[in-house]
């Protein structure tokens, strides 16, 4: 794969039209009206490509207000969402379109011919675009982790940080790393890319697109795997400290005890804490991207395969082996059944699909 630098790749006309649409005085609508239309603007982002960079100042505002509403949890949370899929937009491969179904017509040079019963094929012209990050989406992505997630990190390190601030923090943190968990290297890219075994072409090709970005970028995601895994440490700690020590402490010991120590107590006995910290944590030590079902998505391909079949060169199978069966001559059904002589095709985006899916495993392996 290599990077769509044509019109194809930059250029998404509806995407632009719902940007229009979506993202404009969302602080004078209705809760209700905000959250559908910036759900609507998440499942538009996901697969658009470079064509969001444009739309940067909009897609930063719109989060900037769901996240500011933490009174409604329904707001919050939608804009969680939209924050990861747009982290993932811009720091993932995956197909933006591809061509038609082959069995429908193949496109040839000035010609049209049909190509009932063939198979999709990734080569020979095949109209299929990927979207392969590029040193200005890094840029960006590395800008909305730092505004949103890095930031709201310092809150929790404020005595007069609540516990509500600190549930908020977390869950922020925890989607952005579903988003761009792919991002986030063990080591410096200069020193990934000078390893020359035990390394994957998954985490070397993050490691070259990371030097590709400016020097803000390099700075924000440089080591930061290994200083978040570092924080969630010092949390649970805290965690367990005070669950180590609660039993044996007096109420003269309570009295004594200062702001820090109590936040401890807070802390630990906050069920929804302690979850957020765990699944951060899970996703520092066991992700690479933000595709993780890659053994679902499998099963389900080959389910789409198997009844992926054309009706009409299966009736003309059909009819042409019960001919020869009347006629006796039942070494012919060997040539049907079977393949595209049968009526099996493999169309484009199941092809496409399986590719993505290839390279999904790649990166999931990388965490191993």
């Amino acid at each position: 794969l290599s990077g769509n630098g044509d019109c194809v790749t930059d250029k998404n006309p509806g995407f632009d039209a719902l940007m229009s649409v979506l993202a404009e005085d969302l602080e004078h609508r209705s809760n209700k009206s905000a959250i559908y239309r910036l759900r609507c603007l998440a499942g538009a982002v996901r697969f658009a490509g470079r064509a969001v960079i444009k739309h940067r100042e909009k897609i930063i505002s719109a989060v900037e207000y769901a996240l500011s509403k933490p009174g409604d949890k329904h707001l919050f949370k939608t804009g969680c969402k939209l924050l990861r899929h747009s982290l993932s937009s811009q720091c993932e491969i995956y197909p933006i379109s591809q061509c038609s179904h082959p069995m429908r017509s193949i496109v040839g040079e000035g010609l049209r011919i049909e190509g009932m019963g063939k198979s999709a094929q990734l080569h020979g012209g095949a109209l299929i675009h990927w979207h392969v990050p590029s040193s200005e989406q890094i840029d960006f992505t590395a800008q909305l982790l730092n505004k949103f997630s890095l930031q709201r990190l310092k809150e929790m390190g404020d005595p007069l940080s609540s516990i509500v601030q600190w549930r908020r923090c977390l869950r922020v943190l925890r989607y952005s790393l579903r988003g761009c968990s792919g991002l986030l290297l063990d080591d410096a890219p200069e020193a990934t890319m000078s390893e020359a075994t035990e390394i994957s072409t998954h985490e070397k090709a993050t490691a070259s697109l990371i030097l590709e970005a400016s020097t803000e970028t390099k700075s924000t995601l440089n080591g930061l795997r290994r200083k978040l895994s570092r924080i969630m440490v010092d949390i649970m700690s805290l965690i367990a400290n005070d669950t180590s020590y609660s039993d044996q402490k007096s109420d003269e010991m309570d009295q004594q005890m200062d702001e820090n120590n109590a936040r401890k107590i807070t802390i630990s006995s906050d069920t929804k804490i302690c979850k957020e910290v765990l699944e951060v944590t899970s996703l520092l030590l066991t992700r690479r991207g933000s595709f993780h079902r890659v053994q679902t998505a499998k099963s389900v391909w080959r389910g789409q395969k198997e009844i992926l079949t054309d009706f009409v060169l299966a009736s003309g199978s059909d009819y042409a082996s019960a001919a020869f069966f009347r006629q006796r001559n039942l070494g012919a059904n060997s040539y049907y059944r079977d393949g595209e002589n049968g009526g099996k095709t493999m169309s484009s985006a199941l092809l496409v699909n399986r590719v993505n899916i290839m390279l999904h495993t790649q990166s999931r392996n990388a965490s191993f």
